[in-house]
């Protein structure tokens, strides 16, 4: 999937479980990949995307967030477990700030996505972060001592779990986990982390705090974040 210059929108490759957006479960060749939905006089241009395994998720200029593909485990943040094989719009909460008056959610500046292989996340210029979708090993970390904490999660919730009062920057999702960098340059994380499973809860490493090898070395600040499949 790509933007060009223009903003349009091009996506092809597989669609068996709808992740082109093109309405038809089959392979898109790159001459058919034009998604005419997203043309300006449509659902409106294209600023921000993002691919999971095998769904989509896009913003457009306006703020308005779309989502198709595989949705079976909530990550399209429709409401439902279901494939879908054209865009379906998003619609974040309207959450309560700290003066208690109502911040719309979907009239946010939302600054950033991030897919994991089959979770979302969103975040906005004033720094709330959603996240939506497979839960099964914490990755959108929620309070992980819950009894239900792997239920998946169909609908953009707000992220508060964060072991600070610090603002998230910016979001990147593995397969099964989750870091996210702070505005101080420190990191924090969620999910499957070392392969084991006593840790699912969120982990702060601060700019402060070395690995054993780094004790000599300077201190050091994030600047940008990336995930691999583990």
């Amino acid at each position: 999937m790509q933007c060009e210059v223009d903003m349009d929108l091009l996506c092809w490759g597989s669609g068996e479980l709808g992740q082109t957006g093109h309405g038809r479960p089959e392979v898109i060749p790159p001459e058919e990949a034009l998604l005419k939905e997203f043309a300006t006089s449509g659902l409106g241009s294209v600023k921000l995307l993002a691919c999971g395994s095998s769904h989509s998720v896009v913003v457009t200029v306006d703020n308005k967030i779309f989502a198709w593909g595989n949705g079976t485990s909530g990550q399209l943040g429709n409401g439902e477990r279901a494939v879908k094989n054209q865009p379906v719009e998003v619609k974040l909460p309207q959450e309560l700030n700290v003066r208690g008056s109502h911040l719309d959610g979907n009239f946010a500046n939302v600054v950033g996505i991030a897919c994991g292989s089959r979770h979302s996340f969103i975040w906005t210029e004033t720094g709330q972060v959603y996240s939506f979708g497979n839960n099964f090993y914490a990755q959108l970390g929620y309070d992980f001592q819950r009894a239900d904490f792997k239920e998946n999660q169909l609908a953009p919730c707000l992220f508060q779990n964060l072991p600070s009062s610090l603002k998230i920057s910016q979001v990147a999702c593995g397969e099964r986990h989750t870091l996210f960098a702070l505005e101080d340059g420190s990191v924090a994380a969620c999910g499957f982390l070392s392969h084991r499973w006593n840790q699912r809860k969120v982990q702060k490493r601060s700019k402060k705090h070395k690995t054993k090898a780094d004790e000599n070395g300077p201190d050091w600040i994030m600047s940008d974040l990336a995930c691999s499949s583990l």
